[in-house]
């Protein structure tokens, strides 16, 4: 993810849309040109915006924005989630979901809905250094930092 996302401030804004299963293995590949092209002509207020699209872990698709060089409106957050909706219809894949958690299980992804995963904290299947994905960042500081956290450091520790 380092790699990503270079040319933009620390605080640029972010959203995160987590899928309910992997994108396949290929799909960054054709995805990014189709990224590229979306915010290339991505405006708010007829303004372009400076922004960038990432499929991350195949799992994950991150738009960030450089609100210090153009802040979204209603209208261009609502283009946005139009088109991360036909990105999921696209491959079958459910990204607005706010109802599931992924979580690393040996060094793999893994997407469980909420219930089923609080279901395995209670059988002690998983514990809680578990790293969960926080799809709840706001922030390239957040994306960057506290992306990948402890499930102890999450919302779901409470039900540790």
């Amino acid at each position: 993810m380092q790699d990503f996302f270079l040319d933009f401030p620390i605080n640029s804004r972010v959203w995160v849309y987590q899928a309910n299963k992997a994108f396949p293995t290929n799909a960054s590949n054709e995805l990014q040109p189709i990224f590229d092209a979306f915010t290339k002509q991505w405006t708010a207020h007829q303004q372009q915006m400076k922004a960038e699209i990432r499929l991350l872990h195949n799992y994950f698709i991150v738009v960030m924005v450089d609100e210090d060089f153009q802040r979204p409106g209603g209208c261009s957050i609502d283009s946005s989630i139009h088109f991360i909706k036909d990105i999921g219809k696209q491959y079958g894949i459910d990204l607005l979901d706010r109802l599931r958690v992924s979580y690393l299980r040996d060094g793999i992804i893994e997407s469980l809905a909420v219930n089923e995963f609080v279901n395995r904290i209670h059988a002690k299947e998983i514990k809680e250094d578990t790293m969960v994905m926080n799809p709840l960042v706001q922030s390239k500081d957040e994306l960057f930092t506290k992306f990948m956290i402890p499930l102890r450091e999450s919302w779901l520790n409470r039900y540790l």
